[in-house]
């Protein structure tokens, strides 16, 4: 009996474009397997810088594993290496807002769900094992469990040891995982490369970089002007939103995406020094509402509009109907009120007759 398999990616050659974004120098050649295994140098500094085009490209490779995570069927050490991958890059963005904790969390908790589910996985339900004696079945180095019974039921490692740690962990899930997929370098290979360069590494064209800076300079400034306008001008509801509103962002809509429109609301926040932030920040949300609810309406609308074409349709044809129906009825009413000549039957041939002679009775069954 065939057995079928599902996986959340279309074919073999999304996978292995999802590999090559996440491990580019192992899979390029730049880079050795064991060279994360002999010795973790510079246990105190962030992950290997990278080229941002390898960033972007991991960062890509993290939002279409998350994709995959909720179709289902996503592998664990798939989500594992996402995961792993995304606290080293929030690691390596060097943001003021990000501090030290945030990171160590996004590590730990990372690390943790990657031993763990790896673990539980191997478990047999018919007799428990600890996770020391899993982690020697599969080649988990003890470490591993060691550092995720810290990060779990003690306090956070330090960014140094968690660093190292993710960093081995990503080379052990290329070891246990990524190279069984295929050798680096085969034609599957070649052509995962041409589809990881030609998607997400596409820069604008300058044609929508001019309708974004059009749209966004359009859009805000018809936010503050109503915002500047006063209170009254800037209520709009979902009850009754202004006719204003909803012409002008049909026009929008209609000129450059609701998607665009919608991208540009959506990337106004508020700020300290500016009083009036938070009521443009309101505005623009009410505003985007009015976006989203436009296209139901507008279907409403339609569906309305085709229901009382479709009910006027009906009334005539029933009135068509009621008249065929009223002919028919005049017709037979003219045919009833006709006298009926019945012919008169001829003498020769009486239609009742006295018979002549003796009646002699006859059993019922003789013939």
């Amino acid at each position: 009996m065939v057995q079928y398999a599902f996986t959340p990616w279309r074919d073999r050659r999304e996978l292995l474009a999802v590999r090559r974004q996440f491990y580019p120098d192992l899979v390029e050649g730049r880079r050795s397997v064991s060279s994360g295994h002999g010795h973790d140098h510079g246990h105190g500094q962030a992950m290997p810088r990278q080229s941002v085009r390898h960033q972007d490209a991991q960062q890509s490779a993290v939002a279409r594993v998350s994709v995959w995570m909720q179709r289902g069927h996503c592998p664990h050490m798939v989500e594992s290496t996402a995961l792993l991958v995304a606290a080293a890059l929030s690691d390596a963005a060097d943001s003021p807002a990000m501090a030290s904790y945030a990171v160590r969390a996004a590590y730990a908790a990372a690390f943790s769900r990657f031993v763990t589910g790896l673990l539980d996985g191997q478990q047999d339900r018919a007799r428990k094992l600890s996770m020391y004696s899993l982690a020697r079945a599969i080649g988990l180095p003890a470490a591993f469990v060691e550092l995720r019974h810290q990060a779990t039921h003690e306090s956070l490692p330090s960014l140094a040891r968690l660093r190292a740690a993710a960093r081995r962990a990503l080379l052990w899930i290329w070891q246990y995982y990524w190279m069984q997929l295929g050798p680096v370098g085969t034609a599957a290979d070649a052509a995962a490369a041409d589809a990881a360069k030609a998607a997400p590494d596409d820069e604008p064209s300058p044609q929508d970089r001019s309708a974004d800076r059009a749209c966004r300079e359009a859009v805000l400034r018809y936010v503050d002007e109503t915002v500047a306008a006063g209170p009254d001008a800037a209520r709009t509801t979902l009850a009754d939103p202004d006719h204003t509103d909803r012409d002008t962002l049909d026009r929008y809509v209609q000129t450059w995406g609701r998607a665009r429109v919608l991208a540009v609301l959506s990337a106004v926040s508020p700020t300290d020094s500016d009083k009036g932030s938070h009521s443009r920040v309101l505005r623009c949300i009410r505003l985007s509402q009015v976006v989203l609810q436009q296209p139901r309406k507008r279907s409403e609308e339609q569906k309305q509009t085709a229901d009382n074409v479709n009910l006027v349709q009906g009334r005539q044809a029933l009135d068509s109907a009621d008249a065929d129906e009223q002919d028919r009825v005049d017709d037979v009413m003219a045919l009833d009120s006709q006298p009926e000549h019945d012919p008169e039957a001829p003498a020769s041939r009486p239609q009742w007759a006295r018979y002549e002679g003796d009646w002699k009775p006859k059993p019922i069954g003789v013939v």
